[in-house]
């Protein structure tokens, strides 16, 4: 990969991560106005030039925004900067291996707030959430079903099954962007039980 199309596939994972933030917050009721989602935004690229949760690549792209955004105000729109970066690179994203696919949602959930577990396979079978699993929105996978799932290229050999606590509707809206298939099975758990498949044949669960 060129320095160019690392710093490309860096903006994109930004954007990416800004618009699935902005997802939440209105799914939330916390934007109502123009007004509402230029504040977020703004809020949000300050925090995450102060986390540092970017690489330096972006680091210039995130300063400029919130210049603009401080400046200018609502005229700056924000979002529609952030939004065109994130189309100017939906399809490249799309191109790559299933499994960067899969990594570049849950750090986008990360993002905004989900919590990611990686559970031993003890811990899986018992179908329980495990004490350790702490609030809501959080996503569980096992860890040997990670290994097993995708082959070294990252091309997914047979559906992977995350466990979910909390609301689905932005999870499920990222993952048929990214060209994947989301099936549910229906069970009395306290979490909602999926598997990701790039395939649309509904699979064999046990």
């Amino acid at each position: 990969m060129t320095d160019i199309d690392n710093k490309n596939s860096e903006l994109a994972h930004f954007a990416f991560c800004a618009q699935v933030a902005l997802k939440f917050a209105e799914q939330e009721g916390k934007i109502s106005s123009l007004l509402d989602e230029h504040l977020f935004l703004l809020r949000w690229l300050v925090t995450a030039q102060k986390q540092k949760r970017f690489s330096k690549q972006v680091a210039p792209e995130i300063a400029w925004l919130i210049s603009r955004g401080r400046k200018l105000g609502l005229q700056s729109r924000l979002h529609e900067r952030v939004r065109h970066l994130y189309l100017s690179w939906v399809d490249p994203i799309n191109q790559q291996p299933d499994l960067h696919r899969i990594t570049y949602i849950i750090e986008a959930l990360k993002n905004a707030g989900w919590r990611y577990y990686v559970l031993t396979p003890e811990e899986w079978l018992t179908g329980e959430v495990p004490s350790r699993v702490k609030g809501i929105n959080v996503l569980m996978v096992e860890m040997n079903h990670l290994t097993s799932v995708f082959c070294k290229e990252g091309s997914q050999l047979e559906p992977l099954e995350i466990r979910v606590l909390g609301d689905l509707q932005v999870f499920g809206i990222l993952l048929l962007e990214q060209k994947f298939h989301v099936f549910q099975v229906l069970e009395k758990t306290t979490y909602a039980r999926l598997y990701i498949s790039i395939d649309e044949k509904i699979p064999e669960v046990a």
